[in-house]
């Protein structure tokens, strides 16, 4: 079987899907995605929807190391958390349509969900605490405030914020979601379309 390239990467081809390998190793345990098709309407990014078993494939649950995998991972800790809204990075959203697969599988309660713009650096890389980057200072926060409020596309107050307190209380009156930038996601293909 040949593979396939999706929005995150190869596609399981389903070479292992019917028989295991050969030989005593330890094997991951994946979910079988035929007529899996997934819609949602996230917050931020509007309507998503995607065919798994065409964009996906059969997806791990299991790890070959013993631990469930980040999918099966955290849809069961956001329903032991009772977790009711999902607000995270866009980088994330193709994820969304296994965890709400699997969420519908275990007769579990679907958060709403929405994604927003990640901050990338001027080499495109998502900025992140794990790769060094500097974090907001919890001394004086309220500059990375103000920044990520440009980034993302609010309106200017039209005083000078001197606190955090004065960012919060403008803030909250004047979160517009229409002015976000989010790019549109298609999760499905020309060919997944004509499914």
């Amino acid at each position: 079987m040949s593979s396939r390239t999706g929005p995150q990467g190869p596609i399981y081809p389903g070479t292992c899907r019917r028989v295991p390998p050969p030989g005593d190793r330890s094997l991951s345990i994946r979910l079988i995605t035929d007529q899996a098709r997934i819609t949602f309407s996230d917050r931020f990014a509007g309507p998503v929807d995607q065919n798994l078993a065409f964009d996906v494939g059969d997806y791990v649950i299991h790890r070959s190391d013993g631990f469930a995998a980040y999918q099966l991972a955290v849809v069961v800790d956001d329903h032991l958390d009772r977790i009711t809204h999902v607000v995270r990075g866009a980088d994330l959203l193709y994820s969304t349509p296994r965890q709400i697969h699997l969420q519908t599988l275990l007769g579990y309660e679907r958060p709403a969900y929405g994604h927003l713009p990640i901050v990338l650096d001027d080499q495109g890389r998502k900025l992140s605490k794990q790769d060094k980057d500097r974090p907001v200072s919890a001394d004086e926060p309220l500059p990375s405030l103000l920044a990520a409020w440009e980034f993302l596309s609010q309106p200017t107050p039209e005083w000078t914020l001197q606190t955090t307190d004065e960012f919060w209380a403008f803030a909250s009156k004047n979160w517009n979601t229409s002015s976000l930038t989010i790019p549109e996601y298609n999760l499905l293909d020309s060919q997944s379309k004509q499914n």
